[in-house]
């Protein structure tokens, strides 16, 4: 064997001339076994470490994947349930309107002969009886035209493609006929009866006060359900 410390040839597990420690074959070979087997180890490990971090990166890929998917889905039921929402109310507004109206065409046609009779007006020249009539169908195809108005939808343009949005359609012909009853009520003891066709003016404002507080409340309702649909679009 030679010595690596001194380059003598010598025996033992001590050079005889230096006195370094010699390592024999056995001795290198279970070094390299024990390096190997080291080595070995230490590959081994960092492959369970690479699949548990694989392993786990698919877990949370998954676990992302299934949030981000019950995130879309709530937002969409969301979306969809608010837009049912919405359209509830807008056909809803389109029914006080009719009921409005409804009530409003009872209470003009009950009064209708009050000023004389339909049929004598040309005849009898009955001006404030025609100012009734003229003034009553107004009204009530006014509250007409307002039902389907209040139902439809405004077209806008977005990104190449027409959307119908609610604007809060119907909202005037409901501040209208708010109006109106306040107008009625204050108006029409102090209104005097002449001249011509005052009296017609008169009657329809005694009409529409005959009404009562429901008249007045539908009103402010639709008013009140109108302006959160408009709101509701942005």
């Amino acid at each position: 064997m030679i010595c690596p410390n001194c380059n003598q040839e010598v025996t033992g597990k001590y050079c005889s001339y230096c006195g370094a420690l010699l390592e024999t074959e056995e001795d290198s070979n279970t070094s390299e076994k024990t390096a190997k087997d080291t080595s070995t180890q230490t590959t081994k490990q960092k492959t369970k470490v690479k699949k548990k971090k694989k392993k786990t990166g698919r877990i949370s890929g998954a676990v992302s994947s299934g949030l981000s998917t019950i995130g879309s889905i709530t937002t969409g039921s969301i979306k969809t349930v608010w837009k049912l929402f919405m359209c509830a109310i807008q056909w809803i507004c389109a029914a006080l309107m009719l009921l409005i109206t409804w009530k409003m065409f009872l209470g003009l046609w009950a009064q209708r002969t009050t000023l004389g009779s339909i049929s004598g007006i040309l005849r009898e020249r009955n001006i404030n009886q025609a100012a009734y009539l003229f003034l009553a169908v107004c009204l009530v195809a006014f509250g007409i035209l307002q039902v389907f108005w209040t139902i439809s939808k405004k077209k806008m343009p977005d990104n190449g493609k027409v959307r119908r949005l609610d604007m809060g359609r119907g909202i005037f012909g409901f501040i209208f006929f708010f109006l109106l009853a306040l107008i009625s009520h204050y108006v029409n003891p102090i209104l005097p009866e002449h001249p011509y066709p005052l009296p017609g003016i008169k009657q329809i404002f005694s009409v529409i006060t005959g009404l009562g507080k429901s008249y007045v409340t539908l009103n402010l309702l639709g008013i009140i359900l109108c302006i959160i649909r408009k709101a509701g679009t942005r």
